[in-house]
């Protein structure tokens, strides 16, 4: 009985059934092709590119959310200022009473 070299037990016990030269010279053919074959490089072309993109955009949220996250409070600070009118007759008592013409400030429409 044959023992494998690499793990020590007989050929019988081998998973492929492989006991010639004859049978390793095939698998290294096959070996060689699998290195030799361009198909694959395509693919790990876009795995390297896919990686690249994800940390390209990770590197840019990181550095812009600070700034984004600064300008939200301002907007929160600016729209906080407004009061919500819920009935026509507050913005009327508004326009009338003061003459800002609502949330920007414009006056009225001049038909008081």
């Amino acid at each position: 009985m044959k023992m494998s070299v690499m793990s020590g037990t007989s050929s019988k016990e081998r998973p492929d059934g492989c006991v010639s030269a004859r049978c390793h010279r095939a698998a290294l053919a096959r070996l060689r092709g699998f290195l030799a074959e361009e198909s694959g490089s395509a693919t790990v072309e876009w795995v390297v590119i896919t990686a690249w993109s994800t940390a390209l955009a990770l590197a840019v949220t990181s550095a812009v959310s600070s700034g984004v996250e600064n300008l939200t409070t301002e907007i929160e600070t600016f729209l906080s200022s407004f009061t919500i009118k819920t009935s026509f007759e507050e913005w009327r008592t508004m326009d009338s009473g003061s003459g800002a013409g609502g949330p920007t400030g414009g006056g009225g429409s001049g038909a008081g």
